[in-house]
Formats: C-alpha cells, structure tokens, sequence
C-alpha cells in the first residue's frame, strides 16, 4: 500500500567519505539524495559521487557528478533519470601572420608605392591566410575566404598629406577594385596610421591584395611598417581537428 514520502536530514558536516546508516532494520526507497560538498581545502579536482552501499557491505550503485574543480563547492542533487552529461570542450579555430620591417622603406613623394616587408613570422607566406614568396614581400593573395588585415605605418612627423591604403583588386561584391585608406596630414595624429580591411578571399584561387603607401611632402619618407593577417574566428566541433 502507498506511503508518505518521509524526508531525512543529516544535519553537521563530515570529512569525505562521509556515510549515512538506515537506522534499525529500516528499508529506504531513495527519490532524491542532496549533499553539499565544500572544496576550498581540496588538493586537485574533485567528482562529487553518491555510493549506495547494501546491507551485506555490497556496493550496488556509484553515481559520479559532473567534476569540480580545486577549491571550489558545489551542491550536487541525485535523482533517478538524472544523467552525467560528458563535458564538451568547443574549440576557437583561426591563423594568424605578422609581417614586419627591419629596414624602413623610402617613400617618393607624388607616387603610389607599394608596402613591401622585408621580415616576419613566417619565413614565407606559403600557408593559409596569406600567399607569397620571397623577401622583400609585396604581393600577397588571400587564401581564406574571410580574414581580417591590418596595415600600420610610421611617418616621418610633419605637416604633409599621406595616406596608406589596403587594396582588393576584383572585391567580391563589384567585381572591381576597392581600397580601404587612411589619410592625414597632421602631426603627431597622421604620423602613424592604421587601416583594417575584412577581406573576403578564396580558396580555389587566392585573391590579390595590395598595401600601398603615398605621401606629397615633396621629399622623399622613410616609413616603418608593420602587417597582421587573421583569419576571422570561428567555432570547430568538439573533437574537430579541422
């Protein structure tokens, strides 16, 4: 016949393993045990774990919780149903590469030039986000389809016009050129510049990209620059390797 469920509370706090008899020659149908477990003076990692132990000293249940870590509490709730969902670790995926100068470049005045870098880490950019060969290196090509590019360049300081610029020769959405520019000819705001270009690359066939320099002093510049290439973060499947 039906019965009341009856609460029990084991009041106090014990060191671990701690043990709960069922007084007498009771029997216990359990619905739910709840412990709190206090692991500020634990040496390493923990799993809470609720062992259900019978009468003849037999263990007939050991039911592990999720862990937790060195130092940390946790109240831990027990039930039938209740499952140890297995932690899944989601991964950040993305390359990155830096270029960089350890001779500055010269700059004409009334030209375009073409950035080159002369340094960096990658003895060539032979692998995913850019390509290229060789140094001093110049012509780059996007083999990735989205990666964040940014240029920044030291000028001279003065009171002339100058700009530097990140190019996309055939942008994806145009079918022609775009640039993304920065322009000054202030001192100290224009004597280091810096542009961001997200650029939507390819992997079939990597898409060319320029970084440029101009300045019109009217005598010729020596600039330092330095470049990163990243590619946009994105989330892998646990256990992807991809």
């Amino acid at each position: 016949m039906p019965t009341d469920d009856q609460q029990i509370l084991v009041a106090g706090t014990a060191p671990v393993p701690a043990d709960w008899l069922v007084p007498g020659n009771g029997q216990i149908k359990p619905k739910v045990v709840n412990a709190v477990f206090d692991g500020t003076g634990a040496a390493g990692d923990f799993l809470p774990t609720l062992e259900i132990v019978s009468d003849a000293g037999v263990v007939v249940g050991r039911y592990p919780a999720p862990a937790v870590v060195a130092g940390a509490s946790a109240e831990v709730s027990w039930f039938p149903g209740v499952k140890n969902v297995p932690v899944q670790v989601v991964q950040l995926r993305y390359d990155r590469m830096e270029f960089y100068t350890t001779v500055g470049q010269v700059i004409h005045s009334g030209a375009v030039t073409p950035i080159t870098f002369d340094a960096g880490n990658l003895v060539s950019a032979t692998t995913k986000p850019l390509t290229g060969s060789g140094f001093p290196m110049g012509n780059f090509a996007v083999s990735v389809f989205e990666c964040d590019l940014t240029l920044v360049v030291q000028w001279p300081a003065g009171a002339y016009d100058r700009y530097i610029e990140i190019v996309d020769a055939s942008f994806a959405t145009s079918g022609g050129p775009i640039s993304w520019r920065v322009r000054n000819s202030t001192t100290p705001d224009g004597d280091i510049q810096t542009v961001t270009a997200s650029f939507d690359g390819d992997e079939t066939v990597p898409r060319a990209v320029a970084f440029n320099a101009f300045q019109a002093s009217g005598a010729d510049k020596t600039i330092v620059r330095w470049m990163t290439a990243q590619t946009i973060p994105y989330l892998l499947p646990p256990g992807s390797n991809v």
